[in-house]
């Protein structure tokens, strides 16, 4: 509850001794990460005159350039890459392309999901399955 611009509370503390496994805190400060990042830490409630008055420790940002531009002409630029002479290059190239696409994607649908991740686990698995044969040689 505020009070005077402070967060007071009206109960006894009492510490206990809580262990968390090392998968729940992971989880936990991802959460935290996120929270933060996109809500910020709740640092007054209420202003001077006792108004509420949120505000959190979020500090405006400058808006970001416009990279659509970019972003088009690379994946123009890489949906010409096609022949390379090794197999990695080949793997890489088809990389970069879907990378490039995923880029344009995130502009376009900022709502993009997991689903759309599927080509770029594809063309990981090619890279990796060309890495492995280069090895096997």
């Amino acid at each position: 509850m505020p009070f005077k611009g402070q967060i007071i509370y009206d109960s006894l503390i009492e510490p206990y001794t809580i262990l968390f496994g090392k998968g729940i805190r992971t989880d936990l400060e991802a959460i935290f990460r996120r929270l933060k990042t996109k809500q910020g830490i709740v640092e007054q409630l209420v202003d001077a005159e006792g108004k509420r008055q949120i505000r959190t420790s979020l500090k405006p940002r400058a808006p970001a350039p416009d990279w659509k531009p970019i972003i088009a002409e690379m994946v123009a630029q890489t949906d010409r890459m096609r022949r390379a002479d090794t197999p990695i290059q080949n793997a890489t190239l088809g990389l970069l392309r879907v990378m490039a696409h995923l880029a344009q994607l995130s502009f376009e649908q900022p709502n993009m999901g997991v689903d759309d991740l599927k080509q770029v686990r594809r063309a990981l698995g090619n890279l990796e399955s060309a890495l492995y044969d280069e090895e096997l040689e």
